[in-house]
């Protein structure tokens, strides 16, 4: 892609992209569904969207590292951007309200930003949800550990009471 000034020099379809991989992302077509992020990195990998969108797929189809890596990227691009704890977060509650296990992306969002007490805190809130108690346990006192106040400690706390019975 040519930009001159921050334009494009050509239509950016990375959103449309986006869709058409989460539609097939949670039919189980992980061929198609990488195969549609890698074409939007292809055309548009200096944008951050696009490196989101294929960093999301790779991670949520069980390529980590590559998912990783660009989820890195875009942080490199925008910061406070889609690849924030903020941002992923909440990208893994449409995931799952969508049907899909958004537990990878949380994981890798968890290696992105070790000390975001809040993504723990949705870890190990999705780890409950499947019944991976001791996971989410772990999850739990980590994010207490990190931050012993942050906005949901107190609802952590009773979530650690009650699985710990």
């Amino acid at each position: 892609m040519q930009a001159y000034r921050r334009l494009q020099a050509y239509p950016d379809y990375t959103e449309q992209l986006r869709e058409a991989a989460l539609r097939l992302l949670v039919r189980g077509q992980d061929g198609a569904t990488i195969q549609a992020a890698q074409l939007a990195l292809d055309y548009y990998g200096d944008t951050e969207a696009a490196q989101i969108l294929y960093g999301t797929v790779a991670v949520l189809i069980g390529r980590r590292d590559a998912g990783e890596r660009a989820l890195q990227a875009a942080l490199a691009i925008a910061p406070a951007g889609g690849a924030s704890p903020a941002s992923l977060n909440s990208l893994a509650y449409q995931f799952t309200a969508n049907g899909g296990d958004a537990i990878p992306l949380l994981q890798s969002a968890v290696s992105l930003h070790p000390l975001d007490a809040n993504l723990r805190d949705t870890l190990g809130e999705f780890y409950v949800r499947t019944g991976a108690r001791e996971k989410a346990l772990l999850a739990y006192r980590q994010a207490l550990e990190i931050n012993p106040n942050y906005p949901n400690a107190s609802a952590a706390k009773e979530q650690i009471r009650e699985l710990s019975r």
